[in-house]
């Protein structure tokens, strides 16, 4: 579960990656699960999509957010990082945006909200610690997420394609 290191990998990045995947495997332990095989969104649902990192994958789920409003008529609520705000803030799809930098006292912060949801989508194609964090945090019965070694953490997962020939 979570990241592994490499072979030529140093001492020290193969300790960060035995930390990470111990912080995840206590993460699964002590997360708001969600319904098992759960997938379904309702019309209206209120639905969080968390996408972290990189501007160019914040810019590929904005078709996604207009799916969810054209098709669902859902509440849209964007978890982003501080430099992907700009994809997110003032779109027309979208009707929230949480700016979520990373660290601890983010997470503290989000933790006390106790947010709830109908769905959360982890977009990401990679264990993300933040977002796996902000995934157990949020309740909702429907968690959603490309398979990345976190599996436990969702109601459902999809296989990830060749990201060589699709994204």
């Amino acid at each position: 579960m979570g990241p592994t290191a490499a072979e030529h990998d140093s001492l020290s990045k193969r300790a960060e990656y035995a930390l990470k995947r111990a912080q995840l495997w206590l993460l699964t332990r002590l997360a708001s699960l969600p319904t098992p095989g759960a997938t379904s969104i309702k019309d209206g649902a209120r639905v969080c999509i968390i996408r972290l990192n990189n501007i160019g994958d914040a810019l590929v789920v904005t078709p996604l957010l207009r799916a969810l409003k054209e098709q669902r008529s859902a509440h849209v609520t964007v978890i982003c990082s501080p430099r992907n705000r700009v994809v997110f803030a003032g779109h027309p799809d979208v009707d929230e945006v949480i700016v979520h930098p990373k660290g601890v006292g983010a997470l503290w912060r989000y933790a006390q909200q106790r947010r709830a949801y109908d769905a959360v989508l982890d977009l990401h194609d990679d264990a993300s610690t933040t977002a796996a964090y902000l995934v157990a945090l949020t309740r909702a019965p429907v968690k959603v997420a490309l398979a990345h070694g976190l599996d436990e953490l969702y109601s459902a997962t999809a296989a990830l394609g060749d990201i060589a020939h699709e994204h």
